[in-house]
């Protein structure tokens, strides 16, 4: 029996001494950074904790003296079984204001974030790992946690974003200039704001300047013709402008020709950067579709076109305030038409009788929220989304259309697309658009200036979209000198997405053939230079435009002209304005007009949607 006790003590202090071994060779330190505790057990001399990382779950035995259950996130140092060091995850709450870069703003104040950032929601007081459209600038109910290099690496979030109030960036002159220099702002009922924690009144017959000055925001008092009455203050932090008992704000930027002076509900935040100040404009997101259905869309669409724009433009915003698109300015959407455009024109009772009739309504593909694109006019046919955008998203219900009375199938061939832009004949959902059918006529002198000024800056931005003919058919990778290509013998477009949008245009010029794929950057090519008046673009209705700096769209093919075996001349026939996908406004406008209702609109350019409560959709 003592023989047996003293080869089992041997044994157990063999295993010891090899584990041992094995422990200091072998494990290596390994670290949880910001680990969630799910549940814990407490036992004799430690708790058994399960602790929620990234995904995943992680089990540990940690002893009572290192362990607090009042602590609900702990970084961690461990070696196999053995807790090295353990320390409670420093943590703070608050606001979202920003997300810049690996730069997060929390209540005025910067942090640096991990870049495996994470995102956890409670859902029932139980973890699970959620996308960043959680995570919503303006929102609350957020706790940020800290790992042990101080930077954030968990979010978790404890309620679901709310998506009543909007948050707009205010641009220069609806353009994608966020930085302002001075503006001056008053309300017929006068002025409240808080500025360094106080507050202040601005009589109604006064006007508030407010003006950037090196690091610092100068506010001041004016009369009504723009004297000063009283310097207020100086100050580097944000300052927040209401109208007296939610009356609308003013607005006067520096921006030429103003016809209209905008009106704002709801409040507005100012905040300093290096370059100006921007502007946010906070507002219930009702009161926001007010301003939108009718800078989108003019009066003729009727109560039912009102209806479907407002239903579409509340969908967009919804859609951009989850994709965080314009997180880094600590706004969800501009008032230009990068998103939508807002407040360039007054609200009418009609709007209002539709923004009511629809409130709160978004539409929804499999319960989720649908990216309601929508445009000006189509050529006829509306695009998919992956035929603009190839960032291989699927969007189903942005698909391709027919909407005309024709039955084409597709504009895949040159041909087909030529012939069929060149019919200004031709009955569509929009037909009665100005730029339903468009074109404009180039020399070949004229082409050869445009292409070979614009050819070299296209390349610069994208030069994998730029490919030269090699031996038989085979296009290799190539240079574009500053100088561009030379002469150009000879182009066409050769091919197009089924819709027609361009996809990849052929010159063959005095230094070989080319190829360019990419709509934007052929519609790019082919645009007349700003200096050259003489070039007409001639609309389907209207007088005809000149000096214009953009295409209208990038759905149209291009006609040659040649004589003695010589380019002389090219007329691009063109349709459309805009991209092209989902919601055609001249569709609706006419749609509205004949007598269909909003839901028929809408179903009519967003396949198999379905209408919720903004307040029912699901957010992943």
């Amino acid at each position: 029996m003592k023989k047996i006790k003293r080869y089992l003590l041997f044994f157990i202090i063999i295993t010891c001494i090899l584990y041992m071994v094995y422990y200091f060779l072998f494990y290596k330190e390994q670290s949880i950074e910001c680990g969630l505790v799910v549940s814990f057990k407490e036992k004799k001399k430690n708790y058994d904790v399960e602790l929620f990382i990234g995904n995943d779950s992680k089990s540990l035995s940690i002893p009572k003296d290192k362990f607090n259950p009042q602590v609900q996130c702990y970084n961690i140092k461990f070696k196999g079984i053995f807790i090295k060091e353990i320390t409670p995850a420093k943590f703070i709450d608050g606001t979202f204001n920003s997300l810049k870069g690996d730069v997060i703003e929390i209540n005025d104040t910067k942090y640096s974030k991990e870049k495996t950032l994470s995102f956890i929601f409670l859902k029932d007081g139980k973890p699970q790992k959620v996308s960043k459209n959680f995570f919503v600038v303006g929102n609350s109910g957020y706790k940020y946690y800290f790992n042990s290099q101080n930077k954030i690496q968990l979010i978790v979030i404890e309620s679901p974003p709310k998506l009543d109030t909007i948050r707009v960036g205010i641009s220069q002159n609806n353009n994608s200039n966020y930085n302002h220099g001075e503006v001056r702002l008053y309300s017929k009922r006068g002025l409240e704001l808080i500025a360094d924690d106080q507050n202040y009144n601005i009589p109604k017959e006064n006007k508030l300047q407010i003006t950037f000055k090196k690091e610092v925001l100068v506010l001041n008092v004016l009369d009504k013709e723009g004297k000063l009455i009283s310097k207020l203050l100086e100050t580097n932090r944000p300052v927040k402008v209401f109208g007296v008992k939610n009356s609308l704000l003013y607005m006067e930027k520096q921006i030429n020709n103003i016809s209209y002076i905008p009106t704002y509900p709801g409040y507005l935040e100012i905040k300093l950067n290096s370059e100006g100040f921007n502007i946010i404009n906070v507002v219930q997101m009702e009161d926001y579709i007010r301003f939108v259905v009718p800078s989108e869309v003019p009066y003729s669409a009727g109560i039912e076109g009102y209806k479907a724009q407002a239903i579409a433009a509340r969908t967009y915003a919804i859609s951009d305030m989850l994709s965080g698109r314009f997180e880094g300015y600590g706004f969800h959407v501009d008032d230009s038409t990068l998103s939508q455009v807002y407040n360039s024109q007054p609200t009418n009772d009609l709007v209002k009788e539709a923004v009511q009739s629809t409130q709160n309504l978004v539409m929804t593909y499999k319960n989720k929220i649908i990216d309601a694109k929508y445009y000006s006019t189509s050529c006829g046919f509306g695009a998919s989304y992956d035929e603009v955008w190839s960032d291989k998203t699927s969007k189903p219900y942005l698909t391709f259309n027919n909407f005309t009375d024709k039955q084409i199938k597709d504009l895949t061939n040159d041909v087909d697309a030529l012939s069929f832009f060149k019919d200004w004949t031709v009955n569509a959902i929009d037909s009665a658009s100005p730029y339903f059918r468009w074109k404009y006529t180039l020399s070949s002198k004229q082409l050869n200036t445009i292409i070979n000024q614009n050819i070299y800056e296209s390349y610069l931005n994208s030069p994998t979209s730029f490919k030269k003919k090699w031996l038989f058919n085979i296009y290799i990778k190539t240079k574009i000198s500053p100088q561009g290509i030379g002469q150009i013998q000879d182009i066409y477009i050769s091919k197009h997405t089924p819709s027609g949008l361009v996809s990849e245009l052929t010159i063959i010029s005095e230094t070989g053939t080319y190829k360019i794929v990419g709509s934007r950057i052929i519609k790019k090519l082919v645009t007349p230079l700003k200096t050259m008046d003489k070039i007409l673009l001639t609309r389907l209705r209207g007088e005809p435009i000149k000096n214009f700096e953009s295409l209208p769209s990038a759905f149209f093919s291009i006609d040659r002209e040649f004589k003695s075996n010589r380019l002389t001349s090219i007329t691009i026939y063109g349709g459309g304005y805009g991209h092209g996908v989902g919601m055609s406004q001249y569709g609706l406008i006419e749609s509205s007009r004949i007598g269909k209702d909003y839901r028929t609109i809408l179903t009519t350019f967003y396949k198999d949607i379905e209408f919720a409560d903004l307040n029912t959709i699901k957010i992943e």
